[in-house]
């Protein structure tokens, strides 16, 4: 999060205007300056990271398309290196403790609170868990 907080105060739109990002960056900063427990304030915070989580996961998935059957190399860029299952499921960690963090009263409130990218991310780690067991199986009968 604190790429978010440095990086955006400047950022501006084609009219000049702040972007939505660094005003939702500067009411943080703002927000975290007053010494009072707010949940707002933690639901603001829970926004900016996910801005930023989903960033994250865009550029990890970057090299992929959005059905990864469809394409048997998913690697066209050999620059690119491709996400290894591991850190994929490490963002799915990160996005539920965001969501955890959140100041909601009710599990389902928590779990209407989607970012951005997490379904298709669950539907890649999903197909490579299911990839995995099948390889493991016909492995372990040999």
């Amino acid at each position: 999060m604190q790429a978010l907080l440095n990086s955006p105060a400047e950022e501006r739109d084609d009219d000049g205007n702040l972007t939505k990002r660094a005003e939702l960056c500067a009411l943080l900063d703002t927000g975290g300056k007053i010494q009072v427990h707010m949940d707002e304030y933690y639901m603001l915070l829970g926004e900016v990271s996910g801005l930023e989580w989903t960033e994250e996961v865009q550029d990890s998935l970057s090299g992929l398309e959005s059905n990864p059957e469809s394409n048997p190399n998913p690697n066209p860029d050999k620059d690119k290196t491709l996400p290894t299952l591991p850190q994929l499921k490490r963002h799915i960690r990160s996005a539920k403790a965001l969501r955890e963090n959140l100041p909601l009263n009710s599990s389902s409130e928590k779990s209407s609170w989607v970012l951005d990218e997490e379904f298709r991310l669950n539907t890649i780690v999903q197909t490579c868990d299911e990839w995995t067991s099948k390889y493991r199986e016909i492995a372990n009968s040999r």
